[in-house]
Parts: C-alpha cells; sequence; structure tokens
C-alpha cells in the first residue's frame, strides 16, 4: 500500500485497503498520507500552455482530493477508529484548500468536543489561512482572538498578507503592529505594511519609512 502511494497510484492503494480484514491506526494514517502526497503531484500534470484549462483544472483536482480526504476521514470514523492529530490536520488541511468552510468548521469542533484533541498551531493555522483566501478577514482575526496558544509570526503574517490582498487596511495596520511589538526586527512585516501605506496613500507614513531606507 505504501509503494502504492508513493508511486500516487491512489486508486490502487484504495483498493488494497479495503480489502484489508484488520485496519490499525497505521494503515489509517498511511492512506490519510498518501492521499496528502497525491495533491501537489496531481496538479503538476497539467500543461502550462493552456493557463485557462489549468486554473479550471487545477481547481478540479484540489477539491478531488479535498472531498477524498473528508470520505476517508469519514470511513475512518465509521470504523470506529479515534483519529489522533494526523487525520484531523488532513481534514483540516482538506477542507481550507478546497473553501469547505462548514465542513472546516465542523471538523474543528468535532475535533475538540468528540475526541477531546486540543488545537495546536497546524489546526488554526488552515483554518485562518481558508478564511485568509476567500476573504472573510473578521472570520480569520476571530480565530486569531480566540486561539488557546500565542499565535506565532507565520499565523500573524496570513492576516496581514491577507489584508493587503483584500484592501482591509485597518485590520491590516492593527495586525501589523501587533507583530512588530512582538518582533520589531521582522523585515517582511515592514515590507507589506509599507504596501499597506502605499495603497491607502497614506504619504506621511510612507516618507518615514523613506527616511529610515536612507
Amino acid at each position: 500500500m505504501h509503494f502504492y502511494l508513493k508511486c500516487g497510484c491512489i486508486d490502487e492503494a484504495k483498493n488494497l485497503f479495503d480489502g484489508m480484514e484488520y485496519k490499525n491506526l497505521i494503515t489509517w494514517n498511511t492512506m490519510i498520507a498518501g492521499h496528502a502526497q497525491a495533491m501537489d503531484p496531481a496538479k503538476d500534470n497539467f500543461s502550462a500552455q493552456h493557463s485557462a484549462y489549468v486554473v479550471a483544472g487545477t481547481a478540479l483536482v484540489v477539491m478531488y482530493v479535498s472531498h477524498s480526504w473528508v470520505q476517508l476521514f469519514e470511513y475512518m470514523r465509521l470504523a470506529r477508529f479515534r483519529p489522533n492529530q494526523i487525520p484531523c490536520v488532513g481534514v483540516l488541511a482538506a477542507c481550507s484548500h478546497a473553501g469547505m468552510v462548514d465542513e472546516a468548521n465542523e471538523y474543528f469542533e468535532m475535533m475538540q468536543k468528540e475526541y477531546k484533541i486540543k488545537p495546536v498551531m497546524v489546526h488554526y493555522g488552515y483554518l485562518v489561512g481558508m478564511f485568509v483566501r476567500l476573504g472573510w478577514l473578521d472570520e480569520a482575526f476571530d480565530i486569531i482572538k480566540r486561539m488557546d496558544v500565542e499565535p506565532n509570526e507565520f499565523i500573524r503574517l496570513l492576516l496581514i498578507a491577507g489584508c493587503t490582498k483584500h484592501g482591509n487596511a485597518e485590520l491590516g495596520f492593527y495586525a501589523a503592529e501587533l507583530l512588530l511589538k512582538l518582533k520589531p526586527k521582522n523585515t517582511e512585516t515592514y515590507v507589506m505594511l509599507l504596501d499597506m501605506y502605499i495603497s491607502a496613500e497614506r504619504w506621511d507614513d510612507v516618507s518615514i519609512f523613506e527616511k529610515i531606507d536612507e
């Protein structure tokens, strides 16, 4: 099964998996990890010469693999296997990349209430990333505010980048200022903050950066 998955032969691996009389947590995790590895290579099969088809095809691949993850997770639950961190990360990643908001929220809540798994940074990261990609910045910020752990630099930068892309200057300035208090030498934050100042036409603030650069 591991050989098939390494080769990207998901259907063959699944047939072998389905034929197993006894499945344990190792076999479940192997299947889940294989689905995760399948996402990126699958997208590479599309020709870059046909960009319109690539965009549509890539979206279909992401949706297909994401739904496969969800089906696998549900299959695991029906077989009465209690998922650990690995399947929970996998199903949240799948929902995040496919923009499956309701499902992501449902699995995130299920993970905590039904399986007593405490969320860690990677779980929060997939939720925040999903909302940022969708442009739901208030929802992304709400997740950050409700985190049981201090959000790391990556999650904060996700929000700032989303604010820059989607034009939410007010939240972007606030998030950047918070990060700079923690990481005052983070050049990436300064670059994104400068981009937001320029987009908002706050030229006085832009001039401060120019003086610093001099």
